[in-house]
């Protein structure tokens, strides 16, 4: 559910209200990934940049297909793959 309510309120409604002041995909790409980042603070700042990445990827996609069934299907296997160990975190560790 996590998923279906950020992207509806990051990809849809956000979208739609910053269309209203600007029609250039650099500031709604980045408005949006900055607010998507950002409540994710509470994980600590190294969340909010994966997070602010992970959001400017679904808006980019979003304004690509304008379709949110497609970015919350994107979102919820992020999060599944994240939260149930599917692929070893590990993987991921550069150094």
């Amino acid at each position: 559910m996590v998923g279906i309510v950020e992207e509806l309120v990051f990809r849809g409604y956000l979208y739609s209200f910053i269309r209203r002041y600007t029609w250039r995909p650099s500031i709604i790409i980045g408005v949006s990934a900055m607010a998507f980042g950002l409540i994710h603070w509470s994980d600590g700042l190294h969340n909010v940049v994966l997070t602010s990445l992970a959001g400017a990827v679904f808006m980019l996609l979003y304004l690509q297909t304008f379709s949110l069934p497609a970015i919350m299907a994107s979102h919820f296997m992020v999060d599944f793959i994240a939260c149930t160990d599917v692929i070893p975190k590990s993987i991921f560790n550069i150094y």
